[in-house]
């Protein structure tokens, strides 16, 4: 069985000392975190490109609120987020191979962590915290 130490070279697990496997192992956590990270900038960059206007409505966790529909259900981000076009988080979501509401957490938590705790967004860009 192999995998890849932190150079991208291919090592034998067998072949590992308990230091070498703990090192392999610290650099997976570390790659987990870069592709996490990698889906939260991405969504935000969907979010960017689909903001919600009067002519596609606003993405809501009750649902779609529709141009021209009063919508009185929350937008996806908290306060002092962006709202995101109603059917934005469709097309993230199946990309991804998730449903819609795991994509809409996910387009949330993106909103989340770059409007409203920029803090914490810096310890995610990173790599300091899991995104």
């Amino acid at each position: 069985m192999f995998e890849t130490d932190a150079t991208g070279d291919p090592v034998a697990v067998e072949d590992l000392d308990d230091d070498q496997l703990l090192a392999v192992l610290e650099h997976k956590r570390t790659e987990a975190r870069a592709a996490e990270r990698g889906k939260l900038r991405l969504a935000a960059q969907w979010c960017a490109r689909h903001p919600a206007t009067a002519d596609t409505g606003v993405a809501t966790w009750g649902g779609a609120s529709l141009p021209g529909v009063l919508g009185v259900d929350e937008s996806l981000g908290g306060a002092g987020t962006p709202a995101v076009s109603a059917f934005a988080p469709e097309p993230v979501a199946a990309t991804l191979g998730l449903s819609t509401t795991a994509g809409m957490r996910l387009i949330a938590d993106a909103l989340d962590l770059q409007h409203r705790l920029p803090r914490i967004w810096h310890l995610v860009e990173t790599l300091q915290v899991e995104p």
